[in-house]
């Protein structure tokens, strides 16, 4: 019974691999993604909640297999309710033999923070990320990531606001359409 256990595993570790190597990321192609996770606040003036549960879309156009440009809408839910959207780049790490993907990330980051202290506060920043995708099929894939957004509310009295975010997310990427006749001559 054993022997038939390790069996199985070895054969679907074998065939989602084989089958996840079929992927490779495509200029021209878009992806979406959803994901969820938790954030962490650092220490600050801002009464924003230790700890908050992260809801985030995301979309991304590759430039090339390594370079793409990304943006992202993220809402929170705790004692305060964050909003924050991102935009900026990706850099991938393609030359491995497998079927992961791991990437770097920058963007600019500018939110909206909901409740806090009986406010509402507007923040600018920056968000630096590492991440890793796995495609399942030529299409869907999964994949996390770990990123730092630090930044400042904007006014009078401005305060230090910064989080990091830990994500797992499915991605659908499209096909890149094929080019017309026209665009071939």
């Amino acid at each position: 019974m054993r022997i038939l256990r390790l069996f199985f595993l070895y054969t679907t570790l074998l065939l989602t691999t084989s089958i996840a190597m079929a992927r490779t990321i495509d200029p021209g192609t878009f992806s979406v993604s959803g994901g969820i996770g938790p954030t962490i606040r650092y220490g600050s003036l801002l009464d924003a909640g230790r700890a908050y549960f992260l809801i985030q879309t995301q979309g991304e156009y590759s430039f090339s297999s390594q370079y793409s440009a990304v943006t992202d809408l993220s809402l929170g839910f705790g004692s305060s309710y964050p909003v924050r959207f991102h935009i900026g780049g990706r850099y991938r790490l393609t030359d491995f033999d497998l079927p992961i993907y791991p990437y770097a990330q920058l963007q600019f980051s500018l939110g909206k923070l909901f409740n806090v202290l009986g406010a509402n506060l507007t923040f600018v920043g920056a968000r630096v990320g590492a991440g890793a995708d796995y495609f399942l099929t030529k299409n869907i894939g999964v994949g996390g990531i770990a990123t730092l957004d630090l930044g400042s509310t904007t006014g009078i009295r401005p305060a230090f606001y910064g989080v990091t975010d830990i994500l797992i997310y499915a991605t659908y990427t499209f096909d890149r359409p094929p080019l017309s006749p026209a665009v071939l001559r």
